[in-house]
């Protein structure tokens, strides 16, 4: 049997188990949805069905349980809305079709995807990273420069791979680089860029 129609999760409620059941068939036969996708559903509703108990049909607090559950093991906002908006699909084929008796997931707010700074080196890695090429290589200088306009530029490799010699003016310390949308920006370049490059041309 298709992963997606198994047991939904261990010892839930039978009511739910089967309500959860049809509702993974009509992702698959209805919506057409694929089956790594119903898998994805069916893990989230598994791990649900799991703690929900028989009251789920029309009490939030097994949903308010399971957000709180999600939020305590230290999973990520955007984790916490995806099995939250599973969850919340689920609840509305379930009132559809008379399996729930309550629109549970409307009694409380949704959890909302986190927004995360990106990870930046420490100073030490970037040393590390732009004395990895060997100095004296050939192929050493030419990534050595390469590594130098991709850090003192903050060009983004697509941007690296597509730039022409014709567009870095040494001279004046630029490089004229197509970005996004095939717009043109100047970026100014530093002393050591334009050393490394000196020396690999």
């Amino acid at each position: 049997m298709n992963d997606a129609m198994d047991n939904p999760g261990t010892d839930p409620d039978p009511a739910l188990a089967e309500a959860v059941r049809s509702f993974l068939i009509e992702l698959r036969v209805e919506r057409g949805l694929s089956p790594l996708t119903i898998s994805a559903y069916r893990r989230d509703l598994a791990q649900f069905a799991e703690q929900a108990g028989t009251r789920w049909t029309d009490d939030p607090q097994p949903l308010i349980d399971f957000v709180a559950a999600l939020q305590r093991t230290g999973a990520k906002g955007s984790t916490q809305a995806r099995k939250s908006a599973a969850v919340r699909s689920f609840y509305a084929f379930a009132l559809r079709e008379g399996h729930a008796t309550r629109d549970v997931p409307a009694l409380i707010d949704a959890p909302r995807p986190g927004t995360y700074l990106p990870d930046v080196l420490a100073p030490e890695d970037v040393v590390r990273i732009l004395d990895a090429p060997p100095p004296d290589e050939p192929i050493g200088i030419r990534d050595r420069a390469i590594l130098e306009l991709l850090y003192a530029c903050g060009l983004r490799v697509s941007e690296l791979v597509g730039l022409d010699t014709d567009r870095v003016d040494m001279a004046n310390q630029q490089v004229r680089v197509i970005g996004k949308g095939n717009k043109e920006r100047r970026v100014p370049m530093g002393d050591e860029a334009r050393e490394r490059l000196h020396r690999y041309r």
